[in-house]
């Protein structure tokens, strides 16, 4: 689940409830919620880029395929300097 605001925090976690801090290639069905008008949630990985807008509140689910190694990125892009990003690996 990734989950944007309301505070200026953003969290990737797996269905147990813990920080993504790996990924294993294969394809993902991932829970989004943004919930902020102030944020987005973008996901950034090779092969994959998708993110909410900065308007949207709610909650959407989406199909995620990670066929490549490399690193998975996920941030607020208006608040990615301030820290809210993180990352898997």
């Amino acid at each position: 689940m990734l989950t944007s605001g309301p505070a200026q925090v953003i969290t990737l976690k797996t269905a147990a409830g813990k920080a993504a801090r790996t990924m294993k290639l294969g394809t993902y069905s991932l829970t989004v919620r943004d919930r902020s008008r102030a944020h987005d949630a973008h996901v950034i990985a090779p092969g994959f880029n998708r993110k909410t807008t900065i308007r949207f509140v709610g909650t959407q689910r989406w199909k995620m395929k990670l066929a490549k190694v490399g690193t998975l990125r996920f941030l607020c892009d208006p608040h990615a300097s301030a820290g809210m990003r993180g990352s898997a690996k």
